[in-house]
């Protein structure tokens, strides 16, 4: 055997005895499943705290840049209500919509989002014409910091932590801060 024949069957055989690793999808769909919590806070809040649970969607745009939409189950634990009634467990929605900048577009992908929040509360903190508290509904901006680490070709786990804030004409502004993990699927 040639020098040469032989230099290329012992690097075929390095090149096959390496481990396989998992590598980074080039698909430019995701869908997934996000669950996490959040403090909610500002002046004169009476809910202190939220688990969302989310579906989330994302699109590849181009140069890093990603098209985002999260809806999201909200579980509120409501101190008090205004009447005097006891508190508990409040349900809601809420979703953001943004982009997504990728940072690294490999197995590691750190990533850093701007969106528009929307957080819905099933019973607010104030009484309507029929004496009952009504639900509340915010809006403002958010932004966000995560990192996805894929562990097989088209699926991603990691974490994400946010911050809202929301901004309210009669009301004092309110806030949300908190994390998430979020498993995706790209396709």
């Amino acid at each position: 055997m040639t020098p040469a024949i032989r230099s290329i069957a012992l690097t075929l055989a390095l090149l096959g005895a390496t481990p396989a690793v998992a590598t980074a999808s080039f698909a430019n769909r995701s869908i997934g499943l996000e669950v996490g919590g959040f403090k909610f806070g500002g002046d004169g809040d009476l809910v202190d705290y939220g688990i969302p649970i989310s579906l989330t969607g994302s699109f590849y745009i181009d140069s890093s840049f990603v098209f985002f939409l999260h809806g999201s189950v909200n579980i509120f634990n409501q101190r008090t209500f205004v009447t005097g009634s006891g508190g508990g467990i409040v349900l809601g929605g809420g979703g953001q919509v943004g982009l997504r900048y990728l940072f690294l577009e490999e197995s590691i992908r750190p990533y850093a989002d701007l969106y528009v929040a929307v957080l819905g509360i099933g019973r607010g903190d104030t009484l309507g014409d029929t004496g009952t508290a009504v639900p509340k509904v915010f809006l403002g901006p958010g932004a966000a910091v995560g990192v996805d680490f894929f562990i097989a070709d088209s699926i991603s786990l990691g974490p994400r932590g946010f911050f809202d804030l929301f901004i309210t004409l009669n009301f004092p502004p309110r806030y949300a801060v908190g994390g998430a993990i979020t498993a995706s699927t790209y396709f």
